[in-house]
């Protein structure tokens, strides 16, 4: 997924629409994924005009953007939408997110509990209009202006045949149940609190960010840091083990300077591998690292709070007061 989300402009007012009144009562997780379905699977004109009339910017999402099908308001569409989703495989997506997921009440409480601790650390934050789609395996996390896709056919488990197919197992480790809530917290919170200085930002600039994010995901949640990183077990030894020459590495490149976009992918983008590194060495090494300087840093500082580290931006005076040996 890439580390800045679709952004598409819209007014909306999320305490009275999202949670219907401005008491902030229970949050829900609206099952769009399901009036697609219904639409699809009954030529519905009434679940079009519920899709395009209730859920337009999750339509025009879906359509434009996460499908790719053309524009939402080009004649016939929605019989375009149609065909598409009668595909066998996407079919099979519709039947299995149909029966591993009849409720998501465990996802609901989660993400409430977490948006609500960042509400309180952050008045302005604007807590998003969640929902379900079926991607056909596109993107697992959608985040538009105040709104919160989850692709629930990204997140079918690992044993799901159909992965094995499309994704490698560095990919397909992570597209499980569990892996729902951080997901779609840590995608969210990067959209909403964007790397400073981006697009000019640097890679310590994208790395630290990252990391600090992570951090805050994890102490909403009550996770350990590795717990919730997007790292297998094998990753993660691997890191622990060549901590010292990953360190070395980036000292001896200056890859903290660095603004080449080539770079930042290099290091914060899902990959097999980082060959720069070695051929052993596995991918998104930049976020592995961000998470260590994060839990150094917190060592050092354990009174900071969420709505502090929100505010904080001077990751270069963050970096030397982490203590971790980078410079």
């Amino acid at each position: 997924m890439a580390l800045l989300c679709l952004l598409v402009s819209c007014e909306w007012k999320p305490w009275q629409d999202f949670f219907g009144s401005s008491s902030v009562p229970k949050a829900s997780i609206r099952r769009y994924d399901r009036i697609v379905d219904e639409y699809v699977a009954l030529n519905s004109y009434a679940s079009w005009e519920q899709m395009t009339g209730q859920y337009p910017q999750e339509t025009k999402l879906l359509i434009e953007d996460v499908l790719g099908l053309g524009h939402v308001d080009e004649a016939r569409i929605e019989r375009k939408l149609r065909l598409f989703c009668l595909d066998s495989i996407v079919q099979v997506l519709f039947q299995e997110v149909h029966r591993q997921y009849p409720d998501m009440k465990a996802e609901e409480e989660a993400l409430y509990t977490a948006f609500m601790k960042v509400k309180k650390a952050d008045p302005a934050f604007r807590i998003p209009r969640i929902y379900t789609q079926i991607s056909a395996l596109n993107q697992s996390i959608v985040v538009g202006d105040s709104i919160l896709g989850i692709s629930l056919d990204k997140y079918l488990g690992e044993d799901f045949p159909l992965y094995k197919q499309y994704y490698s197992d560095y990919q397909i480790h992570t597209m499980r149940r569990d892996r729902i809530v951080p997901e779609a917290l840590f995608f969210y919170l990067m959209a909403e609190y964007p790397v400073p200085g981006w697009p000019d930002a640097t890679v310590r600039d994208y790395v630290f960010h990252v990391g600090k994010l992570h951090w805050i995901v994890s102490d909403l949640l009550d996770f350990s840091m590795e717990q919730e990183s997007p790292f297998d077990g094998q990753t993660m030894a691997w890191c622990k083990k060549h901590e010292t020459d990953i360190r070395d590495w980036v000292r001896e490149n200056n890859l903290l300077a660095e603004k080449d976009s080539a770079v930042v992918r290099m290091m914060l983008v899902q990959s097999p591998a980082t060959p720069a590194l070695g051929k052993d060495a596995p991918g998104q090494l930049g976020v592995w690292l961000g998470c260590r300087i994060m839990e150094s840093y917190m060592e050092k500082h354990p009174g900071l709070t969420v709505a502090e580290l929100l505010n904080m931006q001077d990751y270069e005076k963050m970096l030397k007061e982490s203590g971790y040996d980078l410079l």
